[in-house]
């Protein structure tokens, strides 16, 4: 089979039931998990630049870029996710102050978070939309009062105490599936 056959039968997801096909769809919903991640970094990382004020440090982050490369070149998304400092998260290794302050520790259970969670992405089934309002009022139950960006599934969040008093979230729907990610500054 050619180069374009391989391509147009992965982007169909293969034949069904082959392991080759199973193998493509597992590379590229990985692949889209990565892309929406990817952006929404990038958005939130645009946002606290613009907000810095002048002759402050760059703002350091996971390359959601790189990451999305190394699952084309053949990596898991878990290994790809682990290069750029983000590791899986379960209920029992969430921090008390996430827990108390942002989120419960089952609503980041499955989750991806770098060393010091000043980012949290999480993966869902399901409509943007839907768990953008849940996080919401996760954060809002917690204290924190929303900002609205003008743009959909996207808000700044501040709280006047605490460990972390300012937060952005993003959700984007990609194929049925929904990325979400926090940027928390401490």
């Amino acid at each position: 089979m050619d180069k374009k056959g391989k391509r147009d039968q992965a982007r169909k997801g293969g034949q069904t039931g082959t392991e080759e096909g199973k193998s493509s769809r597992r590379l590229w919903k990985a692949a889209i998990v990565l892309l929406s991640i990817s952006l929404g970094l990038s958005l939130v990382q645009l946002a606290l630049r613009l907000s810095q004020p002048k002759g402050a440090d760059a703002l350091e982050g996971p390359s959601m870029a790189s990451a999305g490369e190394a699952v084309l070149q053949g990596s898991t998304a878990e290994e790809a996710l682990a290069a750029q400092g983000l590791s899986p998260v379960s209920e029992g290794e969430v921090p008390a102050w996430v827990a108390d302050e942002v989120f419960g520790a089952s609503l980041c259970a499955g989750a991806y978070a770098n060393g010091d969670w000043s980012v949290l992405g999480v993966v869902r089934e399901g409509a943007a939309a839907e768990l953008f309002d849940e996080m919401s009022a996760a954060l809002e139950q917690r204290g924190w009062a929303a900002h609205d960006s003008g743009v959909a599934n996207v808000a700044t969040f501040t709280k006047e105490e605490g460990e972390a008093t300012w937060a952005m979230l993003q959700c984007t729907a990609v194929g049925g599936w929904t990325t979400a990610v926090l940027q928390l500054s401490r």
